[in-house]
């Protein structure tokens, strides 16, 4: 064979190769590797927003719940900027998608949802010229022209993200637990934005399969009452004899609630000392320990004397304390984690090693295997360092049966 045919041959074959590499690759990869495009979606208030190809300039988030969202797409990396309140310990660190940011590096506005944003947030905010402005429904009616403005410099979207903070869930006549619409339409929206609909369908997934779990693990027994004190849930002042007539993760663990008769305006009543005493009747007290300091106060002394007298008799009042349920409303994560304790406590369906090991499981579905894995401890150590450092210290660790102690004329909550 002439050299001449041998080089012919070496060359037919690396075109084949060639080809057939290429041929692979469309196959395989082809869709991976097209260049992104912008897309257009339609936000929650049925607007046509052009999200730009790439969101290298950043996200901004106003209002609740949008940096939580977010979090469940791994889209931490791109938010550069979020509500004060968004960064604050106090409020940031019982909730679980904050252990996904490192919120001391986090750049912040006013708080859109405490009375203090106004319009030339919204100007600066143009000014830093934003990739994409994630803004709460509530929040964009409210500024409606001013955020319309801003729509011409960079691109606004809006959700619908109230419910996270209210009625997450909806009941069917079976009393079954589903994800609610406006929650689902705005996470398959953040979904098409970020290019991540298989996220937006496993989270969806995950929610209500979680939901269907807590049903499954209902108690039969709603004999015994169960309370919430401590809370600052819809502004609550966090004081024991502050009441909660409607209480998520009581409904979804079949616990009689004990303030159930007590009208709200709007999220709680705050009953004086002698009702609460003499004619508030329950069983089980829940502590919410996101407010420690409340203890000191005369109407939690005389609610915690009163309580340290009935020890050890007949009607002593169990105590155990339970997740921060967030100073706006509900944190939809920790109502799911309280309504599986409730069932370790009261349903006694759940041992509190399973109840760790669901929720772990549930964390690491939701926000990745590092974050998750360590996501229960991280909210016990962020609560139990509530209450060590004041005067009197207050035992704040999460999933804790406590009982009250007198120490120095002062009363406290310690382990049992």
């Amino acid at each position: 064979m002439s050299k001449n045919a041998i080089i012919a041959i070496i060359a037919a074959a690396v075109i084949i190769i060639a080809a057939a590499g290429a041929y692979v690759l469309t196959q395989s990869g082809s869709d991976n590797n097209e260049p992104a495009k912008d897309k257009t979606v339609t936000d929650s208030e049925g607007r046509e927003v052009i999200v730009p190809k790439n969101l290298d300039n950043g996200i901004i988030t106003v209002g609740w719940n949008v940096l939580k969202v977010l979090s469940y797409f791994d889209a931490h990396k791109k938010v550069v900027e979020v509500d004060f309140q968004e960064t604050q310990p106090i409020y940031g660190s019982l909730q679980p998608h904050y252990y996904c940011y490192d919120m001391s590096k986090m750049a912040s506005h006013e708080d859109s949802t405490m009375g203090n944003f106004s319009e030339s947030t919204i100007e600066s905010i143009a000014k830093k010229n934003p990739s994409l402005v994630i803004v709460t429904t509530n929040v964009y009616e409210k500024f409606q022209s001013s955020f319309d403005s801003l729509a011409k410099k960079c691109p606004v979207l809006t959700l619908n993200l109230a419910d996270m903070s209210n009625m997450f869930y909806t009941v069917d006549a079976s009393g079954n637990f589903t994800l609610n619409d406006n929650i689902v339409k705005s996470l398959s929206i953040l979904g098409d934005v970020l290019g991540e609909s298989d996220v937006d369908d496993k989270v969806v997934k995950t929610l209500n399969n979680t939901l269907a779990d807590i049903k499954s693990k209902q108690g039969s027994d709603t004999t015994t009452l169960g309370s919430l004190a401590g809370s600052q849930m819809g502004m609550g002042p966090g004081d024991l004899n502050a009441v909660f007539p409607f209480f998520h993760p009581f409904q979804m663990a079949n616990v009689s609630n004990a303030a159930a008769g007590y009208s709200i305006p709007p999220w709680y009543i705050l009953l004086n000392v002698e009702t609460f005493t003499s004619t508030y009747d329950f069983d089980v007290m829940f502590y919410d320990p996101s407010f420690p300091a409340a203890i000191a106060n005369p109407d939690d002394q005389a609610v915690l004397k009163w309580m340290y007298s009935l020890q050890g008799t007949d009607d002593e009042k169990k105590v155990y304390s339970c997740l921060t349920t967030a100073l706006c409303g509900y944190e939809m994560m920790n109502v799911i984690a309280d309504a599986y304790y409730f069932e370790v406590v009261i349903g006694k369906t759940l041992t509190l090693d399973q109840m760790e090991s669901i929720l772990t499981k549930l964390y690491k579905d939701l926000y990745g295997d590092d974050v998750g894995s360590k996501m229960f401890d991280n909210l016990d150590k962020a609560s139990a360092s509530r209450g060590a450092s004041l005067a009197v210290p207050v035992e704040t660790g999460l999933w804790t049966e406590l009982k009250v102690v007198l120490n120095n004329g002062v009363y406290s909550f310690a382990a049992a």
